[in-house]
């Protein structure tokens, strides 16, 4: 009896793996063309004669906005059939572009069939849409509300004139040769390049926030980390305002020749030992609390305070910083010029200088 069912688990065993061989060769002798081919998603572009307004809603996708060569609005992206990832649903009514998505409902069958969707993954890209706008028109309006904040979550705008621009952006905003003329924009990380920016509030949500040849514009940069204005000009009232709650904070600046000579500057760094304390872990209930702490256990040293500052160099350091118990201070007055720049930033690092 124990012979018997030996020999059949082995004639089991074996017809297994013949079977699975079998099957191998079969899926890799055509069968793995066929199951992609099944699985391929679906690749749309529409095209639009007139659009006045882009509106996006939680689309976990990279958008890219840029211009087209032919005239018309288009729009591009691809669907997964078996709805294994977040589909772009697209429509348009009166000139207004609605842009959302629709949570994935698993439909597929067998672990093959998931096999061959990710392998038609590889060859198209499901994760990104791109509108283009036809070179010399401009969009009256731009809203998007994306806080998904996956790894795809971005928006590219490029070549394109804007009028008013709402966005808040999960993770990454890109502006390259962009005229916006008001809006107000939130994102965890900006680059803005060869651009023009008016009437705009930016927040960097406590991130890094970069401009590159750019012209600012009454525009207000706030809750940043770290700002970069590299070959900056500046024109109107300007401000930028660095995280409240966060020491440490960095803002450089570096202004065309020209912004630099008709520029005022209102620049002030305050130092506050108690909210560089706290910052660093150390709570007390009062002020008299924290000084005794401090003058007894000097919780915070000179070492600690030299990234603490107004810095200037190159170009800048003709300009005077006066430095008191309360901080720095940077004042310029070009009284004949209408354009400002304020800074007002508390245990911060703000540098002057040319970055090359």
């Amino acid at each position: 009896m124990k012979k018997k069912l030996t020999i059949a688990l082995i004639t089991g065993f074996v017809s297994l793996i013949s079977g699975l061989i079998l099957v191998g060769i079969g899926f890799f002798s055509g069968g793995l063309n066929r199951l992609e081919e099944i699985a391929k998603p679906n690749q749309v572009q529409t095209s639009y004669t007139s659009l006045s307004e882009i509106q996006i809603k939680d689309l976990p996708h990279s958008v890219t906005i840029k211009e087209s060569t032919d005239g018309l609005f288009h729009v591009s992206y691809a669907n997964s059939k078996n709805n294994t990832h977040n589909t772009v649903e697209v429509t348009e009514k009166n000139g207004i572009l609605a842009l959302s998505s629709k949570n994935p409902q698993l439909s597929i069958q067998g672990i093959m069939q998931v096999l061959g969707e990710r392998l038609a993954d590889d060859t198209i890209d499901i994760y990104s849409v791109t509108i283009e706008v036809p070179t010399g028109k401009q969009l009256d309006r731009l809203i998007s509300n994306n806080t998904y904040n996956s790894y795809f979550d971005s928006l590219y705008i490029e070549n394109v004139h804007i009028k008013e621009m709402t966005v808040e952006q999960g993770r990454m905003l890109y502006l390259n040769n962009v005229q916006l003329d008001s809006g107000t924009v939130s994102s965890y990380y900006t680059n803005i390049s060869k651009s023009t920016i008016k009437n705009t509030t930016i927040s960097a949500q406590g991130d890094n926030i970069h401009f590159y040849q750019t012209q600012l514009e009454n525009v207000s940069v706030e809750n940043y980390g770290q700002l970069d204005l590299i070959e900056g000009t500046l024109l109107g009232d300007n401000k930028f305002l660095p995280h409240e709650d966060r020491a440490y904070t960095v803002t450089n600046i570096d202004l065309t020749d020209q912004s630099l000579a008709d520029i005022n500057l209102q620049i002030q760094n305050k130092l506050d030992l108690r909210s560089l304390g706290e910052f660093m872990g150390y709570y007390y209930e009062s002020d008299e609390e924290w000084e005794t702490a401090q003058s007894e256990s000097s919780l915070i040293d000179e070492s600690q305070l030299n990234d603490i500052g107004i810095f200037t160099r190159d170009q800048y350091e003709k300009l005077e910083v006066k430095e008191t118990e309360d901080g720095f201070s940077l004042t310029v007055e070009k009284k004949e010029s209408k354009n400002k720049l304020t800074v007002e930033a508390t245990n911060a690092t703000i540098n002057l200088r040319d970055p090359k």
